[in-house]
Parts: structure tokens; sequence; C-alpha cells
């Protein structure tokens, strides 16, 4: 409490200050995120276009490797960025609880993560893909102004509360409801609400969750079906192939090295017997009749 002014503490107690600033408080927190959000849009992005991205899978790197790493990064980072951000909280909602407001943020951040993991799997150009996803992430402000979580249909609040900037800005300003009400943020007090729409911040937490695992799905089926510059992409349906999620169980096409015809006067290696097992398996790049030819001889066939 030492760390505020008295004349804000006094600000505080005056009835009506949460919901005088309900509008307005959302708006800076999602300003404060622009940047964060921007940067991690770029990171990903940037990693497509500069190649680095294909030359890991070239490397055996698998997708969902690239993937969780890039998210337990920025999931480290935004858990430290919740702590400090429930601390203050705890300042300026003095009745309710810290855990909650803990929880509350870190779901917050969790489901922008995701967000962002989808909006980098849209582009391939850092740059585009950095305008783009600041002006996607701040609609998000705007769809709060349209829709009164107070009073609107529970449907609509939901549609809205899919974008994570929709799901936070309720939350917030459910946040100061209850302590203009003097009850704070409680266990007891979160799934209780007074509004004809029947929200509660436990519809918050709800959705933010959702949010976790929705954009967290989309971005995993856009990266693999997203055709970009490089690389290859799925078919849309490769959710439902057998060859997808069981690739050990599609036999590869046996080969029979005995038809091959190799010149009487050229050397074969013999080949070992893993070396074999790889190649009945796919895993090999063959390379057959593969001949030397002076420069002449070359014009000959490509101009034949």
């Amino acid at each position: 409490m030492s760390s505020f002014s008295p004349s804000f503490l006094s600000l505080l107690s005056y009835p009506g200050f949460y919901a005088t600033i309900s509008q307005f408080a959302p708006l800076l927190i999602t300003l404060g995120l622009l940047y964060p959000v921007a940067a991690m849009v770029r990171y990903i992005v940037l990693e497509k276009e500069l190649r680095q991205k294909e030359l890991m899978k070239m490397m055996s790197v698998k997708e969902s490797d690239i993937g969780w790493s890039w998210f337990v990064f920025f999931f480290v980072f935004h858990f430290v960025t919740a702590l400090g951000t429930a601390a203050v909280s705890t300042q300026l909602f003095e009745s309710s609880a810290a855990l909650l407001l803990f929880i509350f943020w870190e779901f917050t951040f969790v489901a922008i993560i995701t967000f962002c993991f989808f909006l980098a799997s849209l582009f391939d150009k850092a740059t585009r893909a950095t305008l783009v996803s600041l002006l996607v992430f701040f609609v998000g402000y705007f769809l709060t102004l349209v829709v009164n979580y107070q009073s609107s249909n529970q449907g609509l609040i939901f549609m809205v509360s899919l974008h994570p900037v929709g799901a936070f800005a309720f939350g917030l300003q459910e946040i100061g409801r209850l302590e203009d009400s003097g009850i704070g943020l409680q266990v007891s007090s979160m799934v209780e609400t007074d509004s004809p729409s029947g929200y509660t911040f436990a519809n918050t937490l709800s959705n933010l969750l959702f949010d976790m695992i929705f954009w967290g799905v989309l971005s995993w089926y856009s990266n693999r079906v997203t055709r970009g510059d490089y690389g290859q992409s799925l078919p849309w349906y490769f959710p439902f192939t057998l060859s997808y999620w069981c690739p050990s169980s599609v036999a590869a096409p046996t080969r029979d090295d005995t038809e091959i015809e190799y010149p009487k006067d050229v050397p074969i290696e013999p080949v070992s017997t893993s070396l074999k097992e790889q190649g009945s398996k796919g895993k090999g790049i063959e390379v057959r009749k593969l001949v030397r030819m002076d420069f002449t001889t070359m014009n000959q066939k490509l101009f034949e």
C-alpha cells in the first residue's frame, strides 16, 4: 500500500470508482500488450521468412517440437509477467484474492500466446504479419464497446470472448463491479452476480480457458495446411488420415534390389543391414542409374 500516494488511495474508496474506469482500464492494458503481441508474432514469422524453420525440419526437428519450444519460451516470460501484474492488481483491487487475480492474468496471457500463434501461422512475411496482427488484436477492444456483458445475450458475450481481449476486458470489468459492491473477487463471489445476463467471473475464466484450447488447436492445424513460400503443406483432411497419427503402421512399398541393372564395370559397394531397413521403411534416399557424361554427350541428351 505504501507504493500508492494518499490521494490515489482516497480515489479507490470513492463510490463507483471502478465503474467509472471500467471502459478505460481494458484500453490501457490492451495498448500495453501491443508490443508483446507484435514481438511474439514477428519472432515466429521471421523464423519462417529466414528459412530457419525449414532448415530445422531438414535436421529431423518436428513441427510440434518447434511449436512447443516457442510456447515454453513465451509461457515462462509471461508467467513472470503475470506474477508482477497480480502483485500490482492486489494493490488496486484491495478486496480481491491474490491467487484469483494471478489465475486471471495467467489465463489471459496464455490465451494471447495461442492467439498470436494462430495469427503467425497465416503469414510468411514478418512485417506484414506484425501490422495485421496488431490491427486484429486491437479490434478486440472495440468489440467490448459494442457488447455490454451485463445486459447482452450469453451467446453474444461468448462470441466476443473468443477474442482474448474481449474475454479479459469483461473479466476486468467484473472484478471492478465486485470491488464497487464491497465484496471483491473471492471464491464465493466469483459465481455470483446480479447482472441480467447472468455473467460471472467464473464465465471469464472458462472463456479464457476455451480460448487457450481453441486458438491452440487452430494454430496447430493452420501451421500444417497453410502453404508457404518454403516447404510442403499437408492436405486439409490430414487429421483424418492414419498415416499422420501412426506413420510407422503404414507400410512402405517394397523394393527389389535385384531388379536394378548395374553396369558390369562399376564396382558395387555392399549395403549394410541398417541402411536396408531404412530403405524398406521409406526413410532413405535412393539415386538410381546415375552416370557421368562429358560435356558433348550432355548437350546431345538435352537437345534430343
